[in-house]
């Protein structure tokens, strides 16, 4: 039997039989003819909320479009009636004023103005009390709307891989290494400047040219010095080596961290806000949050349980000097944009709205699970075979077609702007890295007692051998000259003693001679 439900009695109609063996036989449909048989045109209300239904003035008159005009259009063809829409003046869903009195669409359809009302209006007890409504034909969540904190493009965004501690740390060092190696070229005797004896032609690490190969280093480049006769230009001693390859082996920690960090920026999207999710706005107080004033969201927070997170977000909502109720949702777009401020609606229109509107994103997972329905007055007959029709598009899957094509539409925005699922990568700091800045400060060190060592160890040798040279020039001196005076006849042939005592006494003088004029550089050697 089906029942019907009228304003002045409950009709019933025949239409099959039910026993234990044969179970279920219609005899006819169970579906009503009440709304094909009326044949009439309804009065139905609506609110301009996209994609629910969208309103472009026209000359002909304003133009309905969205979900909910596409589900109006099919429900009508299958019941065979025609309507009228108008918007509700008041621009809201349906409340109860102050004086008991309803307003929005819930007012209308309760004081015989609409005769339904189809918009995307949530079904909640507090409604039932004065208007019935259909099955639900979409079920959604509550979302939180916000700002979204990405940046433009930074032109300079190749910086960001490292702290800017580290930047100018790296700049300090490579200033001081090239500084280093100058002085080591100066200091060390193995070096080329130093086995010229300061030559000019064998300047290779100058000031300039020390910086130039600490910066190609850094690079990664092949060092040539800008007065390089040498080609390939590295230092030659084992102090100003040491301190090369400290000092590449730096750069090679400093590159690699670099380049991974990089990688991870340009792969992950950035996101500042330290809010994803509802409980994460509840604990802070920086950020405002509500919703429409007077709304079914307003009354699930007033009458929210005690010691649970709505009843801190009530608190905090209530707080003095804290403003966070607007009046549509248009309102509450708006104030996200300009203020610090967070959004509650209906998860599917926060999500329509954020591919059109690039700089809001949704935060967190819907909370506060209910449903769309259409309202009409208590007790009219044509309720059921509304709810009837819904629960038919629902099954042929026309609703989710009317919910892609409305809802699902290609974003405006960029992909990484689209997710909500943001991360932020971390820029290296100076104690992750430190340890590269250790051993770049150990090779300085062994270089300095390298260059000692060398000194030491080149002293001894390097006196030997000017002894060794002067003599050695000395004795070929008096040689040639014993032999100029020889053949120019000034010195007659003598016997070999004779030769000998002259050699002793040339020997002696040429020795005190020395030892005159090199008398510090033997002091020295002996010391």
């Amino acid at each position: 039997m089906e029942r019907q439900k009228s304003h002045q009695t409950m009709l019933c109609t025949y239409i099959g039989t039910w026993n234990s063996s044969d179970n279920l036989t219609l005899l006819q449909t169970p579906f009503t003819k009440s709304l094909r048989a009326m044949n009439k045109t309804y009065t139905i209300v609506t609110i301009a909320e996209a994609p629910f239904v969208s309103v472009d003035d026209t000359v002909n008159g304003p133009k309905f479009s969205g979900f909910c005009i596409d589900m109006l259009n099919y429900i009508s063809k299958e019941l065979d009636f025609e309507y009228k829409l108008y918007l509700t003046p008041d621009e809201k869903y349906g409340g109860q004023n102050l004086d008991n009195t309803w307003n929005g669409l819930v007012g209308e359809v309760y004081y015989g103005r609409a005769d339904m009302a189809v918009a995307g209006m949530i079904i909640n007890s507090h409604r039932e009390e004065v208007v019935d409504f259909t099955k639900p034909y979409m079920n959604y969540g509550v979302g939180i709307l916000m700002r979204n904190p990405n940046k433009k493009a930074n032109p300079f965004a190749f910086l960001e891989p490292l702290d800017i501690t580290v930047w100018g740390c790296v700049s300090a060092a490579l200033v001081i290494v090239g500084f280093l190696i100058f002085i080591l070229d100066r200091l060390s005797p193995y070096s080329l400047y130093g086995r010229s004896g300061g030559e000019i032609g064998y300047d290779e690490f100058d000031l300039k040219n020390s910086m130039w190969f600490a910066f190609a280093s850094c690079m990664q480049q092949v060092s040539v010095t800008l007065n390089s006769k040498w080609g390939d230009s590295t230092p030659i001693s084992m102090s100003g080596r040491i301190l090369s390859a400290f000092w590449w082996f730096f750069a090679l920690i400093i590159t690699a961290t670099y380049t991974a960090n990089l990688a991870a920026f340009l792969t992950v999207t950035r996101m500042e806000n330290p809010i994803t999710s509802l409980d994460d706005l509840a604990r802070q107080s920086v950020v405002v949050y509500g919703t429409i004033e007077n709304s079914s969201l307003h009354r699930f927070f007033e009458q929210r349980k005690e010691e649970s997170p709505y009843d801190m977000m009530w608190s905090q909502m209530n707080k003095a000097g804290v403003d966070p109720w607007v009046k549509t949702a248009e309102n509450g777009y708006n104030r996200v944009k300009t203020e610090k401020y967070a959004f509650f609606w209906d998860a599917p229109i926060l999500d329509y709205i954020k591919q059109t509107e690039c700089d809001l994103m949704t935060v967190g997972k819907p909370f506060n699970l209910k449903g769309y329905g259409i309202a009409t007055p208590q007790d009219v007959p044509y309720t059921d075979d509304l709810s009837m029709v819904i629960l038919k598009m629902q099954e042929k899957g026309i609703i989710e077609e009317y919910r892609k094509r409305w809802f699902l539409k290609d974003s405006q925005c960029r992909e990484e702007q689209k997710s909500d699922a943001n991360t932020k990568a971390d820029a290296i700091q100076l104690q992750t890295i430190g340890g590269a800045f250790y051993v770049l400060m150990m090779g300085g060190i062994l270089a300095f007692v390298a260059v000692f060592i060398e000194h030491v160890w080149h002293k001894p040798s390097f006196y030997r051998k000017k002894r060794k040279e002067l003599k050695g020039n000395r004795e070929r001196e008096w040689a040639e000259k014993l032999q100029g005076a020889r053949n120019n006849g000034m010195i007659a042939e003598c016997s070999s003693a004779k030769v000998f005592y002259v050699g002793l006494v040339a020997n002696t003088i040429f020795f005190y001679h020395i030892y005159y004029t090199h008398r510090k550089f033997l002091l020295m050697s002996v010391i």
